[in-house]
C-alpha cells in the first residue's frame, strides 16, 4: 500500500518556502506502478551560479527527472501538474498522465536533502492541454493560471530576478503559460529560456502577450472546454450525446 501522504510530504516539506505551490491531484491517485527503468538525462551545466526560477515545461515525465537532476544542483522541484488520470485503471484519457505518477513515485526517494530557501524549479506537462482527439474519453486536458505560481513580487523579494523557461526546443511558451511569464516580466524580472538538449546558454525569450492578458474573466476564459473535477484539478467525461437533455 502506498503511502501517499508521505510520498507527497517528499516533494512539499512543510517547511519548504516553495511546498504550498505544489499541486495534490496526482499524488491523490497515486497506485503502485514503475517508473522507465532509464529515465532521461541532461546536462545542466549551463545553469547559472547566481540562484535563479526553473519552470521545466517538459513532455510526458521530462519535467520530473529534469527537476530532479536540478535538485541535486540545490533547486526545489515543484510539482504543478493539475490533471487526473481515468478512474478506471487501464481506461484511455485525452492525456496520459500515468508515467507522471510513475516518476512522482519514484522520485520520492531520489529527493535530495535541500534548504527551506532552495531556489524553485517549476515542473510542468507540456502536453497538458493537447489531448489525443478521441471522442468520449475521460476528458483530463488542463491549463495552468497565474495564481499556481508565486507573484513576482514574491519571487523578487527573495532575490530571484530572473527565470529560465526550459522546453523540449527554444521557442515561445505555451499560450496559458505566458500569462504568468507576462507577469514577471512586467515586473522587472528577467526571462530566459532554452531547449532542455541544447548545447547554448540560454537566452532573452519572447513572450507573446495574450489577448487576455489581465482581463477580469481571463480565468473563465481561459478554461473553457477543459473539464473541472469535484475533487479539484481537471478531468472529466464528456456529456453523452445519446442522453438528451
Amino acid at each position: 500500500m502506498i503511502d501517499r501522504a508521505a510520498v507527497y510530504q517528499a516533494w512539499a516539506p512543510e517547511t519548504a518556502r516553495w511546498s504550498q505551490w505544489v499541486k495534490p491531484v496526482l499524488f491523490s491517485a497515486l497506485e503502485e506502478m514503475a517508473a522507465d527503468e532509464a529515465p532521461p538525462c541532461y546536462d545542466l551545466a549551463w545553469l547559472p551560479s547566481q540562484p535563479v526560477v526553473l519552470v521545466l515545461d517538459l513532455p510526458g515525465a521530462d519535467a520530473v527527472w529534469v527537476g530532479l537532476q536540478a535538485a541535486r544542483r540545490g533547486y526545489r522541484p515543484v510539482p504543478l501538474y493539475n490533471a487526473l488520470p481515468a478512474p478506471v485503471v487501464g481506461s484511455a484519457a485525452q492525456v496520459d498522465v500515468r508515467p507522471l505518477m510513475a516518476a512522482l513515485l519514484a522520485g520520492a526517494s531520489r529527493l535530495p536533502t535541500l534548504p527551506d530557501d532552495a531556489p524553485p524549479a517549476f515542473l510542468l506537462h507540456a502536453e497538458r492541454s493537447i489531448g489525443t482527439g478521441q471522442s468520449r474519453v475521460f476528458d483530463n486536458r488542463a491549463v495552468v493560471f497565474t495564481t499556481d505560481f508565486p507573484s513576482a513580487n514574491l519571487l523578487l523579494s527573495h532575490g530571484l530576478r530572473q527565470a529560465i523557461l526550459v522546453q523540449a526546443r527554444p521557442g515561445p511558451p505555451l499560450a496559458d503559460l505566458c500569462h504568468t511569464l507576462t507577469r514577471w516580466q512586467d515586473a522587472g524580472m528577467e526571462i530566459l529560456s532554452r531547449g532542455v538538449g541544447d548545447d547554448q546558454p540560454p537566452s532573452r525569450c519572447s513572450i507573446p502577450r495574450p489577448s487576455t492578458y489581465k482581463a477580469v474573466f481571463y480565468r473563465v476564459l481561459e478554461a473553457i472546454g477543459f473539464r473541472r473535477n469535484v475533487l479539484g484539478g481537471f478531468g472529466g467525461y464528456p456529456p453523452d450525446p445519446s442522453a438528451g437533455g
